[in-house]
């Protein structure tokens, strides 16, 4: 069946009404119809598709530094580390503090590990007593001067700052990126089911983790076991 067109007539019965047909018409003066189907325009994209990517980096660079665009976002690494480390370094993670600053109300803001903090995200994974082990484990491992950070901006601000090479500084990010991961998934094991993740096994999988990111796209030329003794 043929489309049918049809012709709504409006009386216009008052001054306000005729100033809203002008403007309208007025609007309306520079639109150009044509026959083609409508379609979408994605306009953050230069051919006008939409496009995931470019999405994406939009999306970053309206919430992060354009230089952090680039280091929170590794390519090797899986992508809900990834999806982990853009919330790491924007605070938005579930901390006890960032739920109970949205207005939900809980028992205890208080470190679940130590209780003597609130539970911030540079407490939990920076200053906390299991992170400061774990931290220090680190460092005796890759016998390299880490400092000791107090948040993830002082993390970030030395690793844009220390003269490594390229090479080792993708170590040194791998390995913080699974040292974090770790001590996170290790929180949540511990609020939800403690049976699933101890303690004593967080610098293993520490080492394991990082080694695996890096050699399952073939940035590691060394051992399983050279890796355990010196990484760097």
């Amino acid at each position: 069946m043929k489309d049918e067109i049809k012709i709504v007539r409006v009386e216009i019965n008052s001054s306000g009404s005729a100033y809203q047909l002008i403007d309208m018409v007025s609007e309306l003066s520079g639109v150009n119809l044509s026959s083609s189907k409508d379609g979408w325009s994605w306009s953050i994209s230069s051919d006008r598709n939409f496009n995931v990517a470019n999405t994406r980096r939009c999306i970053d660079i309206s919430y992060l530094q354009e230089d952090s665009v680039n280091i929170y976002r590794v390519k090797l690494l899986p992508r809900k580390v990834n999806v982990f480390l853009s919330r790491f370094v924007l605070d938005r993670l579930s901390t006890r503090l960032n739920i109970s600053s949205r207005g939900l109300e809980i028992n205890d803001i208080r470190c679940l590990f130590c209780s003597h903090s609130v539970e911030s995200l540079s407490h939990l994974l920076f200053s906390c007593d299991i992170a400061s082990g774990v931290w220090r484990k680190v460092r005796l491992w890759t016998d390299i001067q880490l400092p000791t950070f107090d948040d993830c901006d002082s993390w970030f601000y030395w690793y844009q700052s220390v003269q490594l090479s390229s090479g080792l500084k993708l170590r040194i990010y791998n390995i913080v990126a699974a040292l974090v991961w770790i001590l996170w998934k290790y929180r949540n094991a511990f609020l939800f089911d403690p049976s699933r993740l101890k303690k004593q096994v967080l610098f293993d999988l520490i080492r394991m983790y990082s080694y695996n990111w890096l050699s399952d796209i073939g940035h590691v030329n060394i051992s399983w076991n050279d890796w355990l003794i010196k990484p760097l």
